[in-house]
């Protein structure tokens, strides 16, 4: 594993981030409208590709509750980073508002490169989701 690229996903039920071992990047995911900040723009095209993929995917569920909607929209990215071989290994940090969905919805082949998962409150008592983020996204 020394030279493993390793994926880690950061996420909760309003975002997500995605850093990379080989590189160090970090992409942000926004829940609201499933948007990869810097590379898409939130919109009526962001609905239609996004009813799009759920036909071609086979769900039924377009109308599922948003974190739903976001942990698909997070499955697709990561099984579409293990079918191009993008990363090695996964590492999934999980709120649990959004980790029972998360399970539900990783692929096999996504499954098949986890190597580790922490399902916990990410919001330390007394600190406001707005604190909690600027700290993260530092």
């Amino acid at each position: 594993m020394r030279n493993a690229r390793i994926w880690v996903l950061i996420a909760d039920a309003a975002s997500a981030r995605i850093c990379s071992t080989k590189d160090g990047t970090a992409t942000a995911i926004d829940a609201g409208t499933g948007a990869i900040r810097g590379l898409d723009t939130p919109g009526k095209r962001d609905e239609t590709l996004c009813r799009a993929w759920f036909r071609a995917e086979g769900h039924n569920s377009f109308s599922a509750g948003p974190v739903r909607r976001f942990a698909l929209h997070l499955g697709q990215i990561l099984k579409e980073g293990a079918r191009e071989k993008a990363y090695d290994h996964l590492i999934v940090i999980a709120a649990p508002d959004i980790a029972g969905h998360l399970e539900q919805v990783l692929a096999p082949e996504t499954r098949a490169l986890l190597v580790g998962e922490v399902v916990r409150d990410l919001r330390p008592a007394g600190i406001s989701p707005v604190e909690i983020r600027e700290e993260l996204w530092h």
